[in-house]
């Protein structure tokens, strides 16, 4: 499992999940004033790469369920009894499930613009492109791997990704391309993609399909202490599935931010998130 680290050593452990599309290097798009904010608020954040993304083995047939055992492992390595839990986007299942399965050792998670389970009805309602993404990618992995492709062509070394980072933003409300007209959210974009689809697709699509399939664990099992922030904007995840959650998780508290979007609160309220975990 190879991981990335972020924010003071010494400081209070953070494991988090990445989205999907993404990796490890998901936290480079909040570049160096995200982490001024981790020193400010003394947190190390270690961020790793799930079974088949960027450069961790991919695990065949393995479901949302036995993440719990890898971040159990993780956490044991790195000599950490207890922490906190953070995710973005398409890592909120693994979050649930890391949450689900390590009990009194999790102290507390945010979840940032999270995916709820596609089966409950109305989630999706508003879903943009990313209901297609994660359709291809349990329905139809061949179409779904061969987007992948494309998406890695679009970033690889020596190729211009500007074209392919307007054409990403597109279906995007206008927080998120103004989030993404900065440099460092937009070459973060890349390069988390890039590390990602290094391998190839097949991890990343494995990992996508596993969200449009029931995620294994009931979230009434959760007990931590649970933030959620969701922008009342946002297309790719709609504000409905962090109001299922914030209903499905015991004590969960949900944060919702008008006009933001995917993107853009992550950006916005990274602080006010980091604090939620500092305590």
């Amino acid at each position: 499992m190879a991981y990335a680290e972020y924010g003071p050593p010494a400081g209070r452990p953070v494991l988090y999940h990445h989205g999907n599309p993404g990796s490890r290097l998901d936290l480079e798009m909040f570049g160096a004033p995200g982490q001024a904010l981790l020193e400010r608020r003394n947190l190390r954040v270690i961020a790793p790469d799930r079974p088949g993304v960027g450069r961790s083995t991919f695990q065949p047939g393995r479901q949302v369920r036995d993440w719990a055992a890898d971040a159990a492992a993780l956490a044991d390595a790195l000599g950490l009894e207890r922490f906190a839990l953070l995710s973005i986007s398409s890592g909120s299942p693994f979050l649930a499930a890391a949450a689900q399965g390590l009990g009194e050792r999790v102290v507390g998670a945010a979840l940032m613009s999270p995916v709820a389970p596609l089966e409950v009805p109305g989630v999706t309602a508003g879903m943009g492109v990313s209901r297609l993404y994660f359709w291809l990618a349990r329905w139809a992995p061949w179409l779904g791997r061969l987007q992948l492709r494309l998406m890695a062509a679009g970033v690889k070394e020596g190729v211009d990704p500007e074209k392919f980072a307007a054409q990403a933003m597109a279906s995007f409300p206008p927080a998120d391309r103004a989030a993404f007209s900065q440099p460092r959210v937009r070459d973060g974009f890349i390069a988390t993609l890039r590390a990602a689809l290094a391998p190839g697709p097949s991890g990343l699509s494995w990992d996508a399909g596993l969200l449009a399939r029931p995620w294994g664990g009931p979230l009434d099992e959760i007990r931590a202490p649970i933030h959620i922030w969701h922008g009342g904007a946002d297309t790719n995840a709609p504000p409905a599935m962090g109001r299922y959650l914030a209903q499905a998780i015991p004590g969960a508290s949900l944060h919702l931010c008008p006009g933001e979007g995917h993107l853009s609160l992550a950006d916005k309220y990274f602080d006010e998130i980091l604090a939620a975990l500092a305590v």
